[in-house]
């Protein structure tokens, strides 16, 4: 198992599933950020 994780770790495995995530998390706040402002700008059809 230790050599499984020293492979991932010279692969960089960590650092580009953090970059993964930090740029999913990213996306989400502007997708969040445009359904609000989406909404407010047609009017709330919806409940909101």
């Amino acid at each position: 198992m230790s050599n499984f994780v020293a492979e991932l770790r010279r692969r960089n495995i960590f650092r580009v599933a953090g970059v993964y995530a930090v740029i999913g998390w990213m996306l989400a706040q502007v997708a969040g950020l445009l359904e609000s402002s989406m909404a407010a700008e047609f009017g709330c059809k919806n409940a909101c």
